[in-house]
């Protein structure tokens, strides 16, 4: 069974950057990934997508 899903935020440092890198080491063992995005970020919709997409590519 093992453990399937992290739940991470970007307060919490660099985590999303090591998750990429297991990743990237295990391709066969990739978690789910549950990330909050920051309150204190005031960003527009576009804004936001990019924001997302780019914190999605530091995990795969």
């Amino acid at each position: 069974m093992g453990i399937r899903v992290l739940d991470t935020a970007e307060a919490y440092g660099n985590a999303l950057e090591i998750i990429g890198l297991f990743h990237a080491k295990n391709p066969d063992k990739k978690f789910n990934i549950i990330n909050k995005i920051s309150p204190l970020y005031s960003l527009e919709e576009n804004t936001l997508k990019e924001h997302v997409l780019k914190q999605m590519e530091l995990m795969n």
